[in-house]
């Protein structure tokens, strides 16, 4: 996330770390993590060199394996429809494609900063248990709105 008001005391960030902690060995599901619809390149034959060594692709599998670093739009290029007032909001297809590559349906997924729910949503729609944490109550509001989670809760 890009933070102008601070360009002049440390280098723009234009990423932001995401980790992935497991209980017991880190299970990857490679099926739940592939990017449908972006396939790798045509095969080519001949004409594409490397120091003098012909490249030839093979096939075409019609999907790309998710890489180390996962390009997702930041809040203002989301869908204005996924937009909540929450202001570090995740898009949920990069969390649908975190959720996807790091767990299996029916397992448990916890998101101790559950901010506007979109882990939730997500484990919701890919039939995983998710629990999640939210300290402010607006925003613990608007999960249960998101997620469809029974009535509000007044404030004390």
């Amino acid at each position: 996330m890009v933070n102008f008001l601070k360009a002049k005391e440390k280098p723009l960030s234009k990423h932001e770390l995401i980790t992935v902690w497991a209980k017991g060995r880190l299970r990857y599901n490679w099926e739940g993590g592939i990017e449908r619809g972006s396939p790798y390149g045509p095969k080519v034959a001949g004409g594409d060199t490397f120091y003098e060594i012909e490249r030839t692709t093979k096939g075409n599998p019609g999907f790309r394996y998710m890489a180390d670093v996962i390009f997702a739009p930041n809040k203002p290029c989301m869908p204005k429809e996924e937009r909540t007032p929450h202001p570090t909001q995740k898009p949920l297809a990069l969390v649908r494609n975190l959720v996807g590559a790091f767990s299996f349906p029916g397992d448990s997924v916890l998101d101790p900063f559950a901010g506007s729910g979109t882990t939730l949503l997500t484990c919701k729609e890919l039939g995983r248990i998710c629990v999640g944490i939210e300290i402010d109550p607006e925003y613990a509001n608007l999960i249960r709105r998101r997620v469809g989670l029974g009535r509000e809760r007044s404030k004390p």
